[in-house]
């Protein structure tokens, strides 16, 4: 069984803390928070990360600050689908470079998951990267419930290459719980992202709908060792940015604190 100490090294940092800063202040801020991983973005924050440049500068810039990125969100494949698949494994392998082990593939639709998704997956093997593709849930987006999941699987054959986000704090936004999420993903949970929610809006860890002292006795009796990104997006985190930095140290103190329970 896991050590509360190897625990702490699952957690992972993310931008959404603070998307309105570079990269080094966001870097800097999740280093001070005791991080030592990161995952990075291709689209939104403006810490985005050009999949068209260097992965070695932004890689050696967290290494400078003891992180390493272990995730990245690879660009949106919208309406022009041969341009967004070259995209898209133009950033699979940006995120090689950065060291990430794991990919957030994404489309505009369910139909175009549908169309290209085997071959990217395809596509992806033939790179020989090692890199563990998965999809995500977003409220509002084109997975935002487990019929989406579902569906989205069902249309690639259930091929087993293509793993899953348990993103918990959209699955409360979309009304369902981790517990019903991680059942219908099984095996396929490849990364978990959790965020506290009251009334779908993201607020301090404890404070919300979620029943974070089971899903982490879960990640302890399930033996699940991958990475878990803590994300908090308060919407005082521009004007108020000390009031993030002690929500996310409190919600890594909570997540140990039920760890150590379990």
């Amino acid at each position: 069984m896991s050590t509360p100490s190897s625990f702490r090294e699952q957690l992972v940092s993310s931008p959404v803390y603070f998307p309105y800063w570079p990269l080094e202040k966001v870097l800097a801020a999740c280093r001070d928070l005791g991080f030592h991983k990161f995952e990075g973005f291709s689209e939104w924050p403006v810490c985005k990360l050009d999949w068209r440049d260097d992965p070695a500068t932004p890689r050696r810039l967290a290494e400078s600050m003891g992180l390493r990125f272990t995730s990245f969100h690879l660009p949106t494949i919208r309406e022009d689908e041969e341009v967004g698949l070259k995209n898209a494994l133009t950033a699979a392998h940006y995120a090689a470079g950065l060291g990430a082990k794991i990919v957030l593939f994404k489309t505009i639709s369910r139909e175009i998951f549908g169309r290209v998704t085997k071959r990217f997956l395809d596509a992806l093997d033939q790179t020989r990267l090692g890199l563990i593709p998965v999809v995500q849930n977003h409220k509002g987006t084109a997975i935002s419930t487990l019929d989406d999941y579902r569906e989205v699987f069902g249309s690639i054959g259930n091929d087993p290459r293509l793993k899953a986000v348990l993103e918990v704090g959209h699955f409360q936004r979309a009304g369902i719980s981790w517990k019903a999420g991680w059942d219908n993903l099984g095996d396929r949970v490849a990364l978990i992202h959790v965020n506290e929610i009251r009334n779908d809006e993201s607020v301090l860890f404890g404070s919300g709908e979620v029943d974070f002292r089971g899903l982490i006795r879960r990640v302890k009796t399930y033996g699940y060792r991958g990475d878990i990104v803590v994300e908090l997006e308060l919407p005082s985190r521009e004007s108020n940015p000390q009031e993030t930095i002690d929500g996310v140290r409190h919600a890594v103190a909570l997540l140990e604190s039920y760890y150590q329970e379990a």
